[in-house]
């Protein structure tokens, strides 16, 4: 595992305010007192090299990313909290990240994994592939644990990025101050194909066995995408003992129970024909039959008639969200623009940490000479 040093902060420190510092001294050099020889000669040479300078600001800020990137991987940003390594979370806040509406449409129980299984197994991993309800699977899971007294809620723990940077004996140190004398406790583990590659999912396993020396009633649930996982998660599944139980698509007694209840917590009047056009057409997935309520909630539709049904399941689960994305653009210029920031890390494969997200959008908005915005977001 790599140390965490401070030099390391330092230098991301420099970097990024060297980067906002040189892409914005249009604005704050010519407020500087002119009188002085020395200041004479810096907005002279920063005159005279504007060019150069705002390309190595552009430079500067690429360094950051890049770093910020290799040496991490972690969790959604909407449920991690920087400086933690491994992170209690409730059941509450697990509920809210699935999105507004993700976690209070009632679930449907496709009875694929069990408290019983969890509390033989210990170590469960549920797999698919996208939008299959993998992670909605694994928090009613740790719910009904909860409930069934076999863990705590505050025993909940995410893993997030600062796993890396810790040596073995500090995070044994570490694990021991989260765990101690705790008679149970639970890993949630979600998306970890696409969270936790190379040596970063090796310092992940290393934490689990830490873990469960310290606390022996461990327990770790995992969802895991098979349309990206590699030859390595699937040996490291395999090394550390996790059992896999597949979640496969929706059946039609699933989907017709999944749009009553979507129906009702969306408060949508549907025809008896426009719900049969929803379960015949949809591609078995909940997101598809959500994605379409959704879409029908913002734009506040009240009534589903055959012709609305018809017209939004001709589109693919893809096409819903490429359209949404386009009404936001078309409705605020700033949440376009964020948006465009989140595709080139995605594009990118790195993690749109807060910070950097707001960083990048600030470089694009200034050279708009829309600076004064930056502050709203």
């Amino acid at each position: 595992m790599q140390k965490k040093t401070r030099a390391g902060y330092i230098v991301a420190i420099f970097l990024f305010t060297l980067f906002l510092a040189l892409l914005t001294h249009s604005f704050w050099l010519p407020f500087l007192p002119q009188q002085i020889t020395f200041i004479k000669g810096v907005v002279a040479f920063i005159e005279e090299h504007s060019g150069f300078l705002e390309g190595s600001a552009v430079i500067a800020g690429a360094i950051l990313l890049v770093w910020n990137a290799l040496r991490n991987r972690l969790l959604p940003p909407s449920i991690t909290i920087e400086g933690e390594f491994l992170q209690s979370v409730t059941i509450k806040e697990l509920r809210e990240s699935l999105g507004k509406w993700g976690g209070q449409v009632k679930w449907v129980d496709r009875e694929i994994l069990t408290v019983e299984d969890l509390r033989r197994k210990k170590r469960v991993a549920l797999k698919g592939t996208m939008k299959l309800g993998k992670t909605r699977e694994a928090i009613e899971l740790i719910s009904k644990a909860i409930e069934s007294d076999l863990i705590l809620d505050r025993n909940v723990f995410l893993p997030s990025y600062f796993i890396g940077q810790n040596s073995v004996v500090s995070m044994q140190h570490l694990l021991e101050e989260k765990l101690y004398n705790k008679t149970s406790a639970l890993i949630f583990i979600d998306d970890l194909s696409h969270h936790f590659n190379g040596e970063i999912l090796d310092d992940l396993g290393d934490i689990i066995e830490i873990a469960e020396k310290i606390c022996s009633n461990l327990f770790v649930v995992i969802t895991i995408r098979t349309d990206q996982w590699n030859k390595q998660h699937r040996n490291w599944l395999r090394t550390h003992g996790v059992t896999q139980y597949k979640v496969g698509f929706f059946n039609k007694s699933q989907i017709e129970l999944l749009l009553e209840n979507a129906l009702e917590l969306f408060k949508i009047d549907a025809e008896p024909e426009a719900k049969q056009i929803l379960i015949n057409k949809n591609d078995r997935t909940p997101e598809h039959i959500l994605s379409v309520l959704r879409q029908l909630n913002v734009n506040q539709v009240n009534r589903l008639t055959v012709m609305i049904a018809t017209s939004q399941m001709g589109y693919e689960t893809k096409m819903i969200w490429f359209n949404n994305r386009r009404q936001i653009a078309r409705e605020n210029e700033i949440a376009s623009e964020i948006i465009q920031v989140l595709s080139v890390f995605h594009a990118s494969g790195l993690v749109p940490l807060k910070h950097l997200v707001r960083a990048f959008f600030s470089l694009n908005w200034i050279q708009a000479n829309n600076w004064w915005q930056i502050f709203s977001i």
